[in-house]
């Protein structure tokens, strides 16, 4: 079958990210993405259906897949070359017309679900995205085992497939996967403005996915009001049926709304901005940088500042040349302590992120220094570690023969991007197993230290203990 597939030609992704800009169709003949011939992917297994496609929608993330403008971030949960299209409506071999939920998850990849009812999503790791019996893969559309939308056909599990009412058309249903992402990102929005006096939302962005926003705001979460910026006339004419508000020039209001609450705009306290010469509107630790004057120096020493101990002179300085990054200290590491002037602050909150005021006078926030050089002989540090323990003997002198040793390792979770093999825990064991054969320890046990947490699936063990120690042990119980 005819299809368009992406692939990973660095050449042909560099010519498309120089296009781009200059000349957006040429950019696409030279880019990544090519008309090729290719087989029908094979069913991964049971639950699976053969879906041919209908309509398939262009996202965000498409273009940019084609432009060669995705971050690489992603490329440990994409398996090249793919076929893109997760936009999709299309009829299964019976003729019922469905619309996909893209994203490949436990059930699509054969594990069971963290807990009932789990999105595709859902867990405390994302490992489920790039294991299992498929390729890596964060949805179809960039999954080698799967293709996508824009083939004739791709295959989808059971889990990924909404039957489509006839009252709706496909021109219709093409929008159900983009029209979700928008009102869930508006639902996500109730519970900082719940407690909220007149709140008001901004969309920045009057696309697809931003109008899919407004609508879901509009119907879902009542009383509220909305500041759209849109680039375009026409994406403003789109955003006030929605009784959305639009500015003509959003730059310009923007900075009303940043400074003036006589100006129409009533903006809730956790969206209105502190003074300028506040910690909270200045204070990015980021990147090496100069302390420039001699009241940081003292700051610094400290490692401790008040909410709103930084003035906006004191930014830290980013160094200029190559000698000069050789020569500054490193971003140091400190502590904020939370008063009254402190900005609410961005947490993690599973997979979202949401600005929480802090308890004035008895909150502190630790900022971490800046990570050390990594290290050029990992076994050699573990292996010094171990000879040289603080406080303690070193673990040679503790191992004697007909001893019993037991290992005991903990999280589930794996880290993201994943940690390159081998993973840091394997390398640790295998140290100590080495050490215990030394020293005629034939007892040991590993035991996988969880607590209350859910069992370990084959696929983390071997990753966090390797393949060499997994099948010694495994077997025996672990």
């Amino acid at each position: 079958m005819k299809a368009l597939q992406v692939d990973k030609k660095v050449g042909r992704i560099g010519a498309a990210r120089l296009l781009a800009a200059l000349a957006p169709t040429a950019a696409a003949k030279l880019g990544p993405l090519e008309l090729v011939t290719i087989d029908p992917p094979a069913l991964p297994g049971d639950g699976w259906h053969r879906v041919h496609t209908n309509l398939a929608g262009i996202c965000g993330s498409d273009l940019a897949t084609v432009e060669g403008h995705a971050s690489p971030y992603f490329d440990d949960w994409v398996s090249f070359p793919f076929v893109p299209g997760h936009e999709v409506v299309g009829h299964l071999e019976s003729g019922q017309r469905v619309v996909i939920e893209p994203v490949l998850g436990h059930a699509a990849r054969g594990f069971e679900l963290p807990f009932p009812d789990a999105a595709p999503g859902d867990g405390n790791d994302y490992a489920h995205l790039a294991t299992g019996h498929l390729e890596p893969g964060i949805q179809i559309g960039f999954c080698n085992s799967t293709c996508g939308g824009w083939a004739p056909e791709f295959v989808a599990h059971d889990s990924q497939i909404h039957h489509v009412p006839d009252a709706m058309s496909d021109e219709q249903a093409v929008m159900v996967e983009p029209a979700a992402g928008g009102i869930h990102a508006a639902l996500l929005t109730w519970p900082a403005i719940a407690t909220v006096d007149q709140p008001v939302v901004a969309v920045l962005g009057a696309g697809t996915m931003g109008l899919c926003a407004v609508a879901g705001l509009r119907r879902y979460v009542p009383g509220v009001q909305i500041v759209v910026g849109a680039r375009y006339p026409h994406h403003r004419g789109h955003a006030r049926p929605h009784r959305a508000v639009a500015p003509r020039n959003p730059t310009r209001r923007r900075i009303h709304l940043r400074h003036r609450d006589d100006a129409g705009w009533v903006a809730p306290s956790y969206l209105r901005p502190r003074r300028r010469d506040r910690a909270g509107a200045r204070l990015r630790p980021t990147g090496l940088g100069h302390l420039p004057d001699r009241r940081s120096r003292r700051c610094h020493r400290s490692r401790r500042h008040r909410g709103s101990a930084w003035r906006s002179e004191d930014r830290l300085r980013l160094p200029t040349t190559a000698q000069e990054s050789e020569s500054v200290m490193p971003r140091p590491g400190f502590v904020l302590e939370v008063d009254r002037s402190t900005p609410p602050i961005l947490f993690w909150r599973g997979e979202n992120f949401s600005l929480e005021k802090l308890p004035a006078g008895r909150s502190r926030v630790i900022y971490p220094p800046e990570p050390l050089k990594p290290l050029d002989d990992i076994d050699g540090a573990i292996r010094h570690a171990l000879l040289n323990p603080h406080d303690h003997d070193p673990l040679p002198s503790l191992l004697f023969a007909g001893m019993k040793l037991t290992i005991a390792f903990d999280d589930v979770s794996l880290p993201l991007p994943k940690m390159r093999k081998p993973d840091t825990r394997q390398r640790v064991m295998e140290a100590v197993l080495d050490m215990a054969a030394e020293a005629g320890v034939d007892d040991v046990h590993i035991i996988a230290a969880l607590g209350l947490h859910r069992r370990m699936h084959e696929y983390e063990l071997r990753h966090a203990l390797g393949d060499r120690i997994y099948d010694a042990f495994h077997p025996r119980g672990m």
